[in-house]
């Protein structure tokens, strides 16, 4: 168990090495450093090609001073024909022993992760993403940005 996830961060910071070209990138300031269950991040992705691959990622910046090591989310995915998917999804920022993943300094961490990586959009048209907390307190402190970077995926 501990090598698989330890071969999955391997994984992680190798994709976010890579010096990708990001074809949509949008960020959410959290007001206050406080994420409330009313505050979603939004996000419009237009696809036209329904063969190429992408990589899907999400930057998150927290204080130091963040009280969970991890973050829940919920993603809803409304596609073009009007479909609706929604995943509830754990965002580990820290290890067991409360160590920080990402780049960190006194005041604050930042750590990209990959929502998913090598997919391809069945359908063409307007893809709208939104991406809320989850977490069991309304009043989430200690969040203070997202990022969502979309980039095309290499061919393999």
């Amino acid at each position: 168990m501990k090598q698989a996830l330890f071969f999955f961060f391997l994984a992680i910071i190798f994709l976010s090495s890579c010096g990708e070209n990001y074809i949509l990138e949008e960020h959410f300031d959290v007001p206050n450093q406080t994420w409330t269950y009313q505050d979603s991040m939004m996000i419009s992705v237009p696809v036209t090609d329904t063969k190429q691959r992408y990589n899907l990622y999400l930057d998150v910046t927290h204080t130091t001073e963040y009280s969970y090591q991890n973050l829940y989310v919920q993603i809803n995915t409304k596609f073009p024909s009007g479909k609706r998917v929604e995943d509830k999804v754990s965002l580990e920022l820290a290890d067991d022993t409360g160590k920080w993943y990402g780049n960190c300094n006194s005041e604050s961490c930042t750590l990209r992760i990959v929502l998913q990586a090598n997919v391809y959009f069945k359908e063409a048209g307007e893809h709208q993403i939104s991406i809320e907390q989850y977490m069991r307190k309304d009043a989430l402190e200690g969040v203070q940005a997202l990022s969502f970077r979309l980039a095309e995926a290499e061919e393999s």
